[in-house]
């Protein structure tokens, strides 16, 4: 019975995803090992491997933690110097508390 191309996929999705894994474990994977070990997707992983590639070449790599950190830190200065909205409705902005991939989530007081 022959595989079907969804099921090719999600093993090739797989295979990435850990990939992925050891890489934000610090761990990873030397390519011509990996390629090795999933012989059966190397011209995919060929192709994964050289857009990581490009992508690193043209800006850098990318450290999530540092980068949240910065934005955290710079909208922190922008609300402490007076910057920016210190007033949103009838909500007076007292401090940043968190932020993620969505935005930023604000401590107010309602007047």
């Amino acid at each position: 019975m022959a595989e079907s191309d969804d099921s090719r996929e999600q093993r090739l999705d797989a295979v990435i995803a850990k990939y992925y894994l050891a890489v934000e474990r610090g761990e990873a994977p030397d390519q011509a090992v990996f390629l090795a070990e999933h012989a059966e997707f190397a011209e995919q992983l060929k192709e994964f491997f050289a857009a990581i590639s490009r992508l690193d070449e043209a800006v850098g790599p990318v450290n999530l933690e540092q980068t949240t950190t910065r934005v955290l830190n710079l909208a922190t200065s922008l609300l402490n110097c007076g910057a920016g909205v210190r007033y949103f409705g009838d909500y007076e902005i007292l401090e940043i508390i968190g932020m993620g991939g969505m935005g930023v989530v604000y401590k107010a007081r309602q007047s």
